[in-house]
């Protein structure tokens, strides 16, 4: 009997050690999960150059002017004529808070996807068949705008 009752004791510890094992994996994975997507990832400063030098193309080519920072009605506009032009919608929300970030110069304070760039890049004028690959995916729109930016910088210089 005392083999019985020792036995089921181990097999409570194995199994408390795996329930308490199996917390922790997903306890940590979710917040391994929340740091990479919540987390301290942002756009980098020559991105964030780069970016602000769309956005001000953006705004140039929409009002002719660059604004501060859009108000509704222009976030509204704005993506209206992205999408006629383009095709895609951009949401005017992430348009009110690119400008913002721009405005403030906070790159922390957002992190658009590329293909929502290569959006902005192709509104503006880009074209595919501009990019290294004429049947690109919107993203290559934008890292094609980027490596051009860059070299308008470096010879400016």
């Amino acid at each position: 009997m005392a083999w019985k009752h020792g036995l089921l004791g181990k097999i409570n510890i194995y199994t408390q050690n795996f329930f308490n094992f199996l917390a922790l994996f997903v306890t940590n994975t979710i917040q391994i999960y929340i740091y990479t997507s919540k987390g301290p990832f942002h756009m980098l400063p020559n991105d964030f150059r780069a970016f602000r030098c769309l956005m001000q193309k953006v705004y140039t080519k929409a009002f002719g002017a660059s604004p501060l920072t859009l108000n509704f009605a222009e976030s509204r506009a704005l993506s209206w004529l992205i999408y006629e032009k383009t095709g895609e919608l951009i949401s005017y929300k992430s348009l009110i808070n690119y400008s913002k970030a721009v405005h403030l110069n906070h790159p922390e304070s957002l992190n658009p996807s590329a293909n929502t760039l290569g959006i902005l890049a192709q509104f503006v004028g880009l074209e595919a068949a501009e990019a290294p690959v004429a049947t690109a995916p919107k993203a290559i729109l934008w890292y094609h705008f980027r490596k051009l930016t860059f070299q308008d910088n470096i010879n400016a210089v």
